[in-house]
């Protein structure tokens, strides 16, 4: 266990493999160029507005065509998450002792949507331990909530730098959109973008991944400090976009207003 540090919470790492780039600096200029990389799904096809009238179409999609593994499998999201995770731990300039000091989170995509037959327990965190060569004292963690799993893990990441538990902590969040039982679960609930629901999401894939320690000994050792977390917050919305009725925001509200009472203490 670390000894407790007290402070500011700083950013010192970050990396992603998005549709768009294989690693940050590809994916934000990207950004900046406006760049977007929408497709024709490889096999997917929508549910039609009518089955008698209407041809079968391809579904669009934003998706890493320069991934090895084709399909939707535990292999795929690996190579989602390994080369950035790989990235972010050399570049970190911890030695290997005080990697193991260290906790990684993962966010995982979340349960009950075509996940069920990917094994995303504890052997495939055995897995990533053995491929980015992680000291075997290193804590790991993960949860299945989808892109909600990342705060879930910011909340987790101060509590633990604060309780002195890790020297830091990464998160590290993917999620993938292109099987067809994921798609086909929310093409049924009128969530995918399609003729007959234009204003559903477009299905695509991506890892994010974060560094946090605090800034005071991430200065210590010569680290860059990217960015300052003055305060987080974290809302529940009443009425999320798979219930009936219409979301009020009343969650996000209640987040900004967490943060910003943090931020001002």
């Amino acid at each position: 266990m670390a000894d407790q540090v007290t402070g500011k919470i700083a950013i010192t790492g970050v990396d992603c493999q998005t549709p768009v780039g294989r690693d940050i600096r590809a994916t934000a200029a990207a950004i900046r160029a406006g760049t977007g990389l929408f497709a024709e799904h490889p096999f997917y096809f929508p549910i039609l507005r009518d089955e008698e009238e209407d041809e079968p179409y391809l579904a669009t999609a934003s998706i890493c065509t320069h991934l090895a593994d084709e399909k939707f499998s535990t292999e795929r999201l690996s190579e989602l998450l390994l080369e950035p995770l790989i990235r972010l731990v050399e570049s970190s300039g911890f030695n290997r002792k005080e990697i193991g000091g260290g906790s990684i989170c993962f966010a995982l995509p979340e349960k009950g949507s075509g996940i069920e037959n990917l094994n995303l327990g504890q052997s495939f965190l055995n897995d990533i331990v053995k491929n980015v060569s992680l000291p075997k004292s290193v804590d790991l963690t993960a949860i299945k909530m989808g892109s909600m799993g990342f705060f879930y893990f910011l909340k987790n990441a101060i509590q633990q730098l604060e309780s002195g538990q890790s020297n830091f902590v990464i998160i590290a969040a993917m999620d993938s959109f292109i099987s067809d039982v994921r798609l086909s679960h929310y093409d049924e609930h009128w969530r995918l973008k399609s003729d007959r629901n234009p204003h559903g999401f477009i299905p695509g894939e991506a890892s994010s991944l974060v560094m946090l320690e605090f800034e005071e000994s991430a200065k210590a050792r010569g680290a860059k400090i990217l960015a300052r977390l003055d305060g987080y917050g974290i809302g529940r919305e009443p009425n999320p976009v798979t219930q009936d009725k219409s979301s009020t925001g009343a969650g996000m509200t209640m987040a900004i207003r967490e943060c910003l009472t943090q931020s001002a203490s």
